[in-house]
This record gives C-alpha cells, structure tokens and sequence, in this order.
C-alpha cells in the first residue's frame, strides 16, 4: 500500500507541474498575439464545460472498471491537449485544447481522490488527501516557474513541444496503478442510478461553499493572475512565472503546516478571511513591490482555505459506495460556478478594468468562510476522521 500511495504522489506532481506551466503559458500566449482580455476569459472558460460531462463519465467508469483505464485516459488526452496548442493558431483552436484540457482533467480528478481511499488505511485518509495537495502546489510551483524560465529564451511552441515530452511519463506511472478488474457487469450498469440517486441534505449544502471557493480559485490561478500581472503590471515571462511559483511555493506551506499542526478549520477559516480575501481587495492599488507582499500573505490564506475546502470535500464524499462518483456529482454546482465567473470575469475586465474583478473575488471569498464556519464546528469535533494526524513525510 506504501508504494502504491507513493506512485499516486508521482502522478500528482507530474500532473500538477504540465497543468500549471500549461496554465501560466496559455494566458501569456494569448497576450503574445494580442488576444483581448474577453476572448481569454472565454477560451479559459471552456475547460469546465467538458469538465462537467467527462468528470461523472470517468467517474462512473473507475467505480466500475478501476482507475487504471481512467488514468491512462488522463494521459492521452494530456498528449492531444498539448498537441493542439501546439499548433494552434486562433483563439478557436485554443478553446477546443481547453476543452481537452477538460477531459484530461476530469479523467484525473475523477479518480484521484478514490485512489487515496484504495491506497491509504483508514486513520490517514483525510491527512494523505491534504498532503497530496501540498505536493500538488510544489509541482505547481515548479511548472509555473519552469516555464517562466523557458518561454524567455525559446519559442511558446517548443515549450509546448517539451510539455508534451514530459507528459509521456504519466503512461509509465498508469501503468503502475493497481488493476482491479471487471465487476462481471455491463459497463454502464447503473451509471444513471448511481448518478441521479437521493443524497442526503448535508451532501448539497457541502457543495454550496465548494461551488464559491471552487471557482474563485480556479479564475485566479489560470486567467485572472497571470494576465493581471503581464497585461496591467508588465511583468515580464519569467517574472509571472516566479510569482505564481512563489504563491505556489508559500500555499504548499501553508498547506502542510494545517496538516502537521492540526490546524482546526475554524482558524483555517479565519486565516482565509484575513490573509486571502483581504489582500485581494488590495492587490488593484498595489505598485510591484506591494502586490508581492500582498500576493505572499494572499498565498498563504488560500493554502488554509484549500485545506478547510479539501476536508469539506472528504467529509462530504468518503463514506458513499462510489467516491469517484460521489465526488463528480458534489462538483456539478463548482463546474458551472466556474464557467460563469472565469467568462464573466474577462468580461468585467474589459468593461470596468481589473479592479472590479478582484474586489468581486474577495467578496466571493469571504462568502466563502461565512458558509464554511457552519461547517467548523462539526468538522472540528471530528478531529479529522476521529485521529490524530501524524507529521507529513518528504512528499517526494
């Protein structure tokens, strides 16, 4: 079980680090050939779309059949995303590598988190789930800067040509995830009655703060900050790219220290509210120097903010039948959240300027903690699953 938990850390830190420096070059790129803020937030806006569709499919699929078909499906839809940004050369063309992006995502994310259950025991399942964010956030960090790095002295197709070289290893590490067989059934039997069946009322109000928190994170980290920071501030490539490792690099801290420091998540709460929402009211006014502070204490609140968004999220879906499923359908109400707000935000951009989209952010942040401190006390009295969390171990 060791080794096989080991193997899912591989696979999330390759996955993070193609997702970020693909994240980070695609808005610079778009930039590059003079794309509008508005056809951004629309390209970008397309990823959840197919997100909402596969994600349940997949889903379905790995509570059947196993999440080793589904991560080789993560793998070569990888390869076909990263192949058509290659050769793009319209604003179309890159929302249809977006909408692959879609697919490869909810092939990861559909059964990420169900291959913790398999290859955790039972006391360490919600720690194993936040320390694979924090590693995560480091091979974020690491693509981000990577890239930044790379884009300076080479053309943007070359560095998606190298993306789609490195992405090849997630077959090798598919290939290791344990194969659990058929279940003697007809693939799809039950799909739509594992899908549409009752849920209790706690399952739907566990999305609500999922849905705010969701979407507001996935707008800042693939459109919001990178554009914000070459279009308004003229940061240069490799600039943006160490600033969104930075924040990467400080969220990952913030990230372990909630989990060795058994952080309640009322504090978590807390620190989001004080150190995410409020720095992102302020981030507008800042000179360069300032937006640095400002995006370090706003890095460290989101890390404490994803902690309490990722034990709301296990909470919610580990102890159904079918978490890979359980997880798609608690996602719905976050997918189309993050479909309108990205779109919206590009939208808001051009008409009024940045200034408006980051005091929205903020406002939808602190929402937020206020729906989440609902949620403290009963999780709190948990006591994450009703054990001790132990210190992380080297996530690498």
């Amino acid at each position: 079980m060791k080794n096989a938990f080991r193997n899912i850390m591989e696979i999330n830190f390759l996955y993070s680090f193609i997702i970020a420096a693909s994240a980070t070059l695609l808005p610079l790129y778009l930039l590059e050939r003079n794309v509008s803020v508005e056809s951004i937030g629309f390209v970008m806006a397309a990823t959840p779309i197919t997100f909402l569709i596969f994600r349940l499919i997949f889903a379905s699929l790995g509570d059947h059949i196993g999440n080793r078909p589904i991560f080789y499906a993560n793998a070569v839809s990888q390869t076909i995303a990263i192949a058509i940004y290659w050769i793009a050369t319209t604003p179309l063309m890159f929302a249809v590598g977006r909408l692959m992006d879609g697919v490869r995502n909810s092939a990861f994310w559909a059964v990420n988190r169900a291959e913790i259950f398999k290859t955790s025991d039972s006391a360490k399942v919600e720690k194993n789930s936040i320390k694979l964010m924090g590693i995560r956030s480091v091979g974020d960090a690491a693509g981000r800067i990577a890239i930044g790095l790379v884009v300076m002295y080479i053309s943007f197709q070359n560095a998606y040509f190298g993306l789609g070289v490195i992405g090849l290893g997630l077959f090798y590490l598919a290939s290791k995830v344990p194969h659990e067989g058929h279940s003697g059934k007809k693939l799809m039997d039950g799909f739509a009655e594992r899908i549409m069946k009752p849920r209790k009322r706690d399952f739907w109000l566990a999305s609500v703060p999922l849905m705010f928190f969701g979407a507001i994170d996935y707008a800042l980290f693939v459109f919001i900050l990178p554009v914000y920071m070459n279009g308004v501030l003229k940061m240069d490539y490799f600039a943006v790219g160490s600033a969104m490792a930075w924040i990467s690099t400080l969220f990952a801290a913030a990230v372990f220290l909630a989990t060795t420091k058994h952080v309640k998540m009322r504090l978590n709460l807390l620190l989001t509210l004080a150190l995410g929402a409020l720095p992102l009211a302020m981030i507008f006014f800042a000179d360069q120097l300032a937006f640095i502070v400002l995006i370090s204490l706003f890095a460290i609140g989101w890390g404490m903010g994803n902690a309490s968004y990722e034990r709301i999220f296990v909470w919610a879906t580990g102890k159904g039948k079918h978490v890979s499923t359980e997880g798609g359908v608690l996602m719905i109400p976050q997918r189309i959240a993050e479909v309108i707000f990205v779109a919206g935000a590009g939208a808001i951009a051009g008409a009024f300027g940045f200034e408006m989209v980051f005091i929205l952010s903020s406002a939808i942040t602190i929402i937020y903690v206020v729906i989440g401190l609902k949620f403290a006390k009963k999780l709190d009295a948990v006591r994450y699953l009703e054990h001790e969390l132990e210190p992380a171990a080297n996530p690498l």
